[in-house]
């Protein structure tokens, strides 16, 4: 039976030691930790990203208040929302002013900022962008001028909004929380067409996280 020479078990124990430091530093590294959580999926998302658990796209109509209540493209028999979720909307498409009216962006008229007392559903921001609020359960901003905020009123969201975290949500397992899109227009009842939502939705059980196989039953 041939015995191992203390040069080839030091240099196995070298090798040990040496994969050993290279797991930690990976460990510790600032894009390792970056990819830990929804929050952090969310910040660091690209176009190419496939990390998030769930998205769906619908339309916000210019004329009227759209709800949103989760996504339709989910695993079967996972909730829409648990608390913990974190979701962004992107927007793109126009929404015609009137019935003749110019056609405009989510991002509405950024050198046109709506003034109080008159109707404007949120004064203060761009004339005719998208904006978003959340009417049941809570949310809180995560990023951006607004970070720290409860979404608990009107945000200009324009084409991209901020990583949103869910706080809490109601018992209805169909609409245990509803998101609220509009326009801010005092006058919306003439509007025509409505720019395309696009979200993307984050849970702890998504890749590579992968902790409940059934994506969170609490």
């Amino acid at each position: 039976m041939s015995r191992c020479s203390p040069l080839m078990r030091s240099m196995r124990s070298a090798t040990a030691m040496a994969l050993l430091a290279a797991a930690f530093l990976v460990a510790q590294s600032p894009s390792s930790h970056a990819a830990r959580g929804p929050v952090a999926d969310c910040q660091n998302d690209s176009p190419r990203s496939r990390a998030w658990w769930a998205e769906d796209t619908f339309v916000a109509p210019g004329h009227r208040l759209k709800p949103w209540w989760g996504p339709r493209s989910r695993p079967a028999g996972a909730p829409r929302f648990v608390v913990g979720d974190v979701v962004r909307f992107y927007a793109w498409g126009t929404t015609q002013i009137g019935t003749f009216g110019a056609n405009k962006h989510p991002t509405g008229d950024p050198d046109d900022i709506a003034p109080s007392g008159e109707g404007w559903p949120l004064p203060g921001a761009p004339k005719y962008a998208l904006l978003v609020r959340v009417a049941r359960g809570s949310a809180r901003i995560q990023d951006g001028a607004d970070a720290g905020r409860l979404l608990d009123g009107w945000v200009s969201m324009g084409a991209k909004s901020p990583c949103i975290r869910i706080e809490s949500r109601t018992r209805s397992r169909l609409r245990p929380v509803e998101f609220q899109f509009m326009i801010n227009d005092p006058k919306r009842d003439d509007n025509n067409d409505g720019p395309t939502v696009y979200t993307r939705q984050w849970r702890l059980c998504a890749p590579p996280h992968l902790r409940d196989p059934n994506c969170g039953s609490r």
